[in-house]
């Protein structure tokens, strides 16, 4: 009987141990997940970006301004054009079709690492893809998630 008392006592420790154990983590992945985004809070660092648009169809022009409106507005990211380290989004749009102008565009897209004017930039990511009129806004938000998740991916480019 006394073995038996002696092992649940042991077990007893253990789990109280345990529990402890199990209760720091979430504290520890909270003030890793703080500090990672520290750069990301209202009144934090943002992250610098560019956007540069080449095409003249209207659906592509749409989409880069939707783009530049929603960097601007945005609590992550602030659009610049200046000689700083920035992420260059570089997007290319044409007309899916010429008889149809106004309705779908075909666009490229890449995200750049630019250290500072005149210097080489450097490939971080790329994507392509069909956007419509009805989807612009649905597309630029994707577009500015892809470039939340790349930043972060590479943010020891900014400090």
């Amino acid at each position: 009987m006394r073995r038996f008392a002696a092992i649940l006592i042991v077990l007893a420790f253990f789990a109280a141990a345990t529990q402890s154990a199990a209760q720091q983590p979430p504290e520890l992945k909270n003030a890793a997940t703080e500090k990672k985004d520290e750069n990301k809070s209202p009144g934090g660092k943002r992250v610098p970006v560019a956007v540069e648009h080449a095409g003249a169809d209207p659906v592509g022009l749409k989409l880069a301004y939707v783009v530049k409106e929603m960097v601007n507005n945005s609590n992550l990211f602030s659009l610049t054009t200046k000689d700083e380290k920035k992420i260059v989004l570089t997007l290319t749009t044409k007309e899916e079709f010429a008889d149809r102008p106004k309705i779908t565009s075909v666009y490229s897209l890449c995200w750049l690492y630019s250290a500072k004017d005149g210097s080489l930039r450097y490939f971080l990511a790329a994507t392509s893809g069909v956007v419509d009129v009805t989807n612009v806004e649905e597309t630029a938000q994707a577009i500015l998630s892809k470039t939340s998740a790349t930043a972060d991916s590479f943010a020891y480019l900014f400090e």
